[in-house]
C-alpha cells in the first residue's frame, strides 16, 4: 500500500488571513492547485478553494449590479408618471433591499395589476408587496367621477 507522501504535492503554498484575493488567484494558477491553506502564526487557520473565490466575486459582482433603493424608487416613479392614469392618482413606493411596497389608493383591479407589473419589471426589483387600497368606485357618491382628483380622498398622501 502507498503512503501519502509518495503522491502528496511536495510544496506547500500558503497565504496569510489578509492575504488579497487577487494574490491568492495568481498562486493558484501560477502553481496549478485548487486549494490554498491558510496560515497564521504558523497555523493552518483554514483553506481557501477555488468554489471560495467564485463565491466571492459573484457576491461581489451582484452587489456591483444592484441598483440602490432609491434607484429603483426614482425609475418606478418615473414610470408611474409617465402613465396617464397613474400619474393623477396618489400611488407611492418604497423600496428597501430590492423589494417595492405599493401604497396609495386604487380605483380599478387592472390599474392595480398594472402597478404591480410595472413594478415588477423595474431592473433590481426583488419583489412586490402590494399595500394599495381598492375602492369600488360604485361605493362612492357618483362613482370617481365625482372626484376631481384623489386629492379629496387622499388627505396627506397628496400633499407628499
Amino acid at each position: 500500500m502507498r503512503a501519502v507522501g509518495e503522491i502528496m504535492t511536495p510544496a506547500i503554498y500558503a497565504v496569510g488571513p489578509n492575504a488579497p484575493l487577487a494574490s491568492v488567484v495568481d498562486l493558484m494558477q501560477e502553481h496549478h492547485v485548487k486549494r490554498v491553506p491558510v496560515v497564521a502564526n504558523g497555523k493552518v487557520t483554514g483553506i481557501i478553494s477555488r468554489a471560495d473565490l467564485l463565491k466571492a466575486i459573484s457576491q461581489v459582482s451582484l452587489i456591483a449590479t444592484q441598483p440602490s433603493d432609491e434607484h429603483i424608487r426614482s425609475l418606478l416613479l418615473a414610470q408611474f408618471d409617465r402613465q396617464e392614469w397613474a400619474a393623477a392618482t396618489c400611488i407611492d413606493a418604497e423600496v428597501c433591499k430590492g423589494i417595492v411596497t405599493l401604497r396609495g389608493i386604487v380605483f380599478d383591479g387592472i390599474d392595480r395589476a398594472a402597478l404591480r407589473v410595472m413594478a415588477t419589471n423595474v431592473t433590481g426589483v426583488r419583489g412586490v408587496e402590494d399595500k394599495l387600497i381598492w375602492i369600488d368606485d360604485a361605493s362612492l357618491p357618483g362613482g370617481a367621477e365625482g372626484f376631481d382628483s384623489l386629492k379629496d380622498l387622499a388627505g396627506p398622501c397628496a400633499a407628499s
